[in-house]
């Protein structure tokens, strides 16, 4: 087993409006200690289903599926640095655990098109793409696909939860890498944590997820790094007036 070297960190940046000492490399490595340390019990992303599932991920649950995901991502891919996933998934609480544990190990999250591995919730893609690829269940109670997977295609619900629950990369990304290149939107690793800018302190937002995952993917960062909160909803109309009333969020 390779030892895990120490992340590498650039002394001598400006502290951002919370006191928080800046890396522009390790930028996510920042928000994910936040998840653990700034009221780690609190809702971070609550997501409302079609079928009337409510799921909620404190910052320190999230935390968690983040590690395991990332560590799945290095463990089974080698996924890090220089490669790419490509998320052909709807914008929904585990698509975003998956972009969160893609750029903890320092790759580059990218739409259908491109990226090096695919993960997908579409039985006929899996089988028909020919890079190795994760299968993602997107149904509630998934223990599993439900469905035959080829030798390259690993199942990320049976899977991710064996491994550990805490992260620590190996190599960090080069500052002018793409963090996210999904659509129209290019965010280099530097500028990640221009995303919050828009957000107040523990803002909580609303947002469903017709928008896409480029939209949903750049309020969720946003958002966090401001130390607020994402409610996402399958449908709009699931975002009634009593839901945002109870949820203390407001409609974006």
């Amino acid at each position: 087993m390779r030892p895990k070297p120490q992340l590498h960190r650039a002394p001598g940046n400006a502290p951002d409006r919370f006191g928080r000492e800046q890396n522009i490399i390790t930028s996510i490595d920042t928000l994910l200690a936040d998840f653990r340390r700034v009221n780690p019990a609190s809702p971070r992303l609550t997501w409302y289903g079609s079928t009337g599932e409510r799921i909620e991920l404190s910052g320190k649950v999230l935390d968690n599926w983040v590690a395991k995901t990332a560590n799945f991502l290095v463990d089974e891919f080698d996924f890090g640095p220089g490669m790419s996933l490509s998320l052909d998934l709807p914008a929904h609480w585990k698509s975003l655990c998956i972009l969160l544990g893609a750029l903890a190990a320092g790759g580059t999250v990218t739409s259908a098109q491109g990226g090096t591995l695919l993960a997908s919730s579409d039985q006929q893609r899996l089988e028909l793409d020919q890079r190795p690829a994760i299968a993602v269940s997107l149904a509630a109670l998934a223990l599993r696909w439900d469905g035959e997977l080829g030798p390259q295609v690993r199942d990320y619900a049976a899977e991710v939860r064996m491994f550990a629950d805490s992260f620590e990369r190996f190599d960090d990304p080069a500052e002018s890498q793409l963090a996210l290149s999904i659509g129209e939107l290019q965010c280099e690793y530097q500028q990640l944590s221009e995303l919050r800018q828009e957000y107040s302190q523990a803002d909580r937002i609303a947002l469903d997820s017709t928008v896409g995952l480029s939209a949903v993917a750049t309020t969720a960062l946003g958002i966090w790094q401001s130390a607020g909160s994402l409610v996402l909803a399958e449908h709009r109309s699931l975002l009634t007036a009593s839901l945002l009333s109870s949820e203390a969020a407001r409609l974006r």
